[in-house]
Order: C-alpha cells, then sequence, then structure tokens
C-alpha cells in the first residue's frame, strides 16, 4: 500500500505544482463567457475552440484543484488504516490509470 500512496502523492504534487503555476499567472473567479475563459484580474485567460472546453477550463481552475489536491491528501491520511480505506484509496487512484507508475493492482474492481 505505501507503493500506492507514493504513486498518489506524486500524483497530487504534479496536478498542485500545475494550478499553483497557473495561479501565479491567471487571477482567480474564473468565469466563460462564450469560449472565452477570463478572470477577475487580467481579463482574458485562454480562448477554447468550443464553449464546453472553456466551462471544463472554468470548474477546474487553479484555486479549485489546489483545495482538491488538499482534500485527497485528507482523505489519504485519513483511511490508509483499513480495509476500506484502501478500497477508497484504489478508487482514488483511479483517474491516474493512464499516467506512467499506475499497477494494474491498484484497480478498486
Amino acid at each position: 500500500m505505501n507503493d500506492l500512496i507514493e504513486f498518489l502523492e506524486r500524483e497530487i504534487t504534479a496536478d498542485e505544482a500545475l494550478a499553483a503555476e497557473a495561479k501565479k499567472v491567471t487571477g482567480i473567479d474564473w468565469c466563460a463567457e462564450g469560449p472565452y475563459v477570463t478572470d477577475n484580474y487580467y481579463g482574458d485567460v485562454l480562448h477554447a475552440a468550443w464553449e464546453a472546453v472553456a466551462d471544463h477550463a472554468v470548474r477546474h481552475e487553479p484555486v479549485r484543484v489546489l483545495r482538491e489536491c488538499a482534500a485527497k491528501r485528507q482523505m489519504i491520511e485519513a483511511v490508509q488504516t483499513c480495509y476500506v480505506g484502501v478500497m477508497a484509496l484504489r478508487i482514488l487512484a483511479g483517474p491516474y490509470a493512464d499516467r506512467p507508475g499506475f499497477r494494474d493492482e491498484w484497480r478498486a474492481a
């Protein structure tokens, strides 16, 4: 299980680093205006080819990703001592199944 926790920590740290860097160069409170993503400081953050992509970017703006990383770390800390916790960690690892280092044995089902 230590390998799974280390894998999760690496992936969460990578997500966190990208979000922290993006937060440095953009404002907060992203919103979609058609295919454009704007923030409360700089104005335009990016232009997406499709409105759905802009909506997705807004939903995963840096501040939210940083909160999600913190929540994942809290979950890892809280659940690693019981069988149900091990399954929860496997479920948490599922979205990273396409990343290098992911093991099939970590699949939840």
